[in-house]
């Protein structure tokens, strides 16, 4: 309970602290996550920002590090190492790591 809790509990934090303004990068890992993991819930937050100095609304399209929390009925009954590795996996086979520096990942399975 206390697990499922806490998802649903970042989740909602997550979405009210993500960015309106989602530049092509964003979008593309948003596509490529809801296609290969049917989500029941996708944020991708561009913290460039944090690292650079650079706004994201300045530069939209200077993005180099992201926060994603994803929840998914796929991540049901997988240990926590596996639920990344289907993430970093979808990401890996679009080459979004080609394009970006850094990506932290947070996973629950579905709270439906």
């Amino acid at each position: 309970m206390y697990k499922l809790l806490s998802g649903v509990l970042l989740c909602r934090m997550m979405s009210a602290s993500s960015q309106v303004t989602k530049n092509k990068i964003t979008l593309k890992i948003e596509n490529i996550l809801t296609k290969k993991l049917n989500p029941s819930h996708i944020d991708v937050i561009n913290e460039s920002f944090s690292h650079t100095g650079i706004s994201p609304s300045e530069e939209p399209e200077l993005a180099s590090h992201f926060k994603i929390v994803v929840v998914s009925s796929q991540f049901e009954n997988k240990p926590f190492i596996a639920c990344h590795r289907l993430v970093q996996g979808a990401l890996q086979d679009a080459g979004i790591y080609d394009i970006v520096h850094a990506i932290q990942i947070v996973v629950s399975g579905s709270f439906d």
